[in-house]
């Protein structure tokens, strides 16, 4: 059996996305969390360091992807 995602304290997944190595997760409290290559910043965290292949690295640890003041995420695709 396949462990499951830690996304964080009391946090559960409203939507995901999914696009070659990396995914993203909509949280219960509208934020998004992202995991995955990361090699040319495509996890929108402002730097080039892969996330979740590595044990301490999920859950409260991982941070939320910043979209910028006044704005939420309604759905990923």
């Amino acid at each position: 059996a396949l462990p499951y995602v830690d996304l964080g304290t009391g946090r559960t997944a409203k939507g995901l996305g999914s696009l070659g190595y990396r995914t993203c997760v909509l949280l219960d409290n509208a934020r998004v969390k992202c995991w995955g290559d990361n090699s040319s910043g495509e996890l929108g965290l402002g730097d080039t360091l892969t996330r979740g292949d590595q044990p301490g690295q999920m859950g409260d640890a991982l941070p939320y992807v910043d979209f910028g003041v006044g704005r939420t995420v309604k759905a990923l695709t």
